[in-house]
């Protein structure tokens, strides 16, 4: 549990990502079948089975809806075609979309609009500057942008000590000013 300010930061943030994400798939046109979709969570265990635990659920429930950021409910099953869930929280407000398709029309986008994109670029790191961000490379090479957006599968924001041995990631970097 993270407790009732971080959970509410966390829905903020990931209801921001959906709201953004469906709003350039508007804008630009991308064909990535991005849908609107409830999402839920729920254990995957039946009630009374060894792990199951829905006081946890409960709580979780109560954390997201006290946010007052998230639309969420309690429902007896999240509906996936034979599969019984069980009792789950529904997430409203969700999204689901090609992933692929979409990073390579954003690719084509901001190329289109003067960025530059640097694919599978070995990133040890980065920092914000005066004029924008600075990303260090592997070999020593660093790449400066008034702004940067990082897609990787290992974010280095905020790397906790667990994964310092990490030395890079692969990376997607789009860059402009």
């Amino acid at each position: 549990m993270h407790g009732p300010e971080l959970t509410a930061q966390i829905a903020e943030s990931q209801q921001a990502a959906i709201e953004r994400i469906a709003s350039i798939v508007e804008k630009y046109k991308i064909d990535c079948d991005f849908v609107p979709v409830p999402g839920y969570m729920f254990q995957g265990l039946r009630e009374g089975s060894e792990g199951f635990e829905l006081d946890t659920l409960s709580e979780i429930y109560k954390a997201a809806a006290g946010t007052k950021k998230l639309e969420v409910s309690l429902v007896d099953d999240a509906g996936i075609k034979g599969f019984p869930s069980g009792r789950a929280i529904k997430f409203d407000r969700q999204a689901t979309f090609h992933p692929t398709k979409y990073v390579r029309k954003m690719a084509e986008i901001i190329t289109e609009l003067g960025g530059t994109v640097f694919e599978r670029t070995h990133m040890n790191g980065f920092e914000e500057t005066e004029k924008g961000v600075e990303a260090t490379m592997v070999n020593g090479k660093k790449v400066r942008a008034g702004k940067m957006v990082m897609a990787t599968n290992v974010p280095l924001q905020k790397v906790r000590p667990a994964f310092c041995v990490i030395r890079n990631t692969d990376a997607i970097i789009a860059c402009g000013y």
